[in-house]
């Protein structure tokens, strides 16, 4: 049984955030901030990605642009796994903003430099998508877990 490759749509402006992305790891990171930020919004995104596909959901598109990213889902998804799906973005968040502290200690606060800023831009990432609000991942999940008792 092999493999299933799937091709995902990269939309919008994604190209050139990615482009922006490239570029500050290549060159002159003066934009570190920026930068820690748009990684830590892939990195969410692709727990999104990992979790609709152990939920057997098909990701067919990505939509970043100035007001968040957007996955584009093939198919029916129940509550449960529109549930899980939303918990995925922060829940990687929190566990790479874990990681980084177990691996660092307190060292995490004290570096100043990319590290850090990818570490609070994690955390903040995490704790701002869990807040129950609208299409937000905590207003996906409470909407699930509301839907799916009525």
């Amino acid at each position: 049984m092999g493999l299933k490759h799937q091709k995902i749509n990269i939309r919008g402006t994604a190209w050139g955030l990615l482009g922006c992305l490239a570029w500050g790891l290549l060159g002159d990171t003066e934009h570190e901030l920026w930068l820690c930020l748009l990684f830590a919004i892939l990195t969410h995104e692709l727990g999104h990605i990992v979790l609709s596909k152990l939920c057997h959901i098909p990701v067919t598109g990505l939509s970043l642009d100035l007001f968040g990213a957007r996955l584009q889902l093939d198919g029916m998804v129940s509550y449960g796994q529109e549930f899980f799906i939303a918990l995925g973005g922060p829940l990687v968040n929190l566990l790479t903003a874990g990681a980084l502290y177990a691996t660092l200690g307190e060292a995490v606060w004290q570096d100043g430099g990319w590290v850090s800023t990818f570490f609070v831009a994690s955390m903040v990432l995490a704790i701002f998508n869990l807040l129950p609000v609208g299409t937000m991942d905590g207003g996906r999940m409470l909407s699930a877990v509301l839907s799916s008792w009525w």
